[in-house]
């Protein structure tokens, strides 16, 4: 049996992110006015040792976590840390940025959102994320189409009796 869907995404991502340099990660790109949003970034604090929503990092190659709309500041921190020396030290880490939230949602590099960061956050939380909105609307297209192409045939078949 051959690799399935999720390494097969992986060696793709990798493919690409060769081909395209920086545009898997924007780490240290917090203040290049043509990373859209990346600026905004949560200064909500972490707490060590404790089991909160939003005190973890996520994972660099694994499923995102959930991007909430209602996070009060506790988004997720990046994969990466401020001190590589102590990867697992909280006071290191540092909250996605809306631009990197966005990019978890599958929201295109060039939208930008205009509004105050907390704002931003809760739209991105809040929204279906346009590959999956477009996998449903495709999706329907096609059902209707075929059930449409279905009633015409039986129309006419029964015209023609």
């Amino acid at each position: 049996m051959g690799p399935n869907l999720y390494e097969q995404f992986r060696r793709l991502l990798d493919t690409v992110c060769q081909e395209l340099p920086g545009m898997y990660d924007l780490w240290g790109l917090e203040a290049d006015p043509d990373a859209l949003n990346h600026s905004q970034i949560s200064g909500a604090r972490f707490y060590p040792g404790r089991r909160l929503q939003g005190n973890t990092q996520i994972s660099a190659d694994g499923p995102s976590v959930t991007i909430r709309a209602e996070h009060h500041g506790n988004i997720e921190a990046h994969y990466r840390t401020l001190n590589p020396q102590q990867p697992d030290d909280p006071s290191y880490w540092r909250r996605l940025s809306v631009r990197e939230c966005a990019r978890l949602q599958t929201f295109p590099d060039d939208f930008f959102f205009t509004s105050t960061m907390s704002q931003n956050y809760r739209m991105i939380g809040n929204a279906v994320p346009p590959v999956l909105g477009w996998h449903i609307a495709r999706a329907l297209y096609l059902t209707l189409k075929d059930h449409s192409a279905l009633s015409m045939g039986a129309t006419a078949a029964g015209s023609e009796s």
